[in-house]
């Protein structure tokens, strides 16, 4: 999972990939620690681009993505939200959702 530093690179990337996902955290929440590990393991075997935001560095996009809590994760295809998960959200739940959609789009 790379982590994006700026705005410009966080564009470039946007643009580079039709389907990328979006984590969104900050230093100081403990479940963002525990959740980041998990969620790079389950969608590191699907073609799908993931991006660490961490929200201390760009705040801004906060807005942009309606990110209301950390963790976060926005999953995008062609630039729209498809899915948005966060604490509470089962990771297996999680993937199947994303590995369907995938399924479907790659068709």
């Amino acid at each position: 999972m790379k982590t994006v530093q700026n705005l410009q690179e966080l564009e470039q990337l946007r643009e580079a990939h039709e389907i990328i996902g979006f984590y969104f955290s900050t230093p100081t929440c403990g479940v963002c620690h525990t959740w980041k590990p998990q969620i790079e393991q389950v969608f590191d075997p699907l073609d799908l681009t993931l991006v660490h935001i961490d929200l201390t560095v760009l705040p801004a996009v906060t807005g942009e993505f309606m990110v209301m809590g950390v963790p976060t994760l926005v999953i995008q295809y062609q630039r729209k939200e498809q899915f948005r998960f966060g604490a509470y959200d089962r990771i297996y739940e999680m993937v199947e959702r994303v590995e369907r959609f995938l399924e479907q789009v790659g068709d």
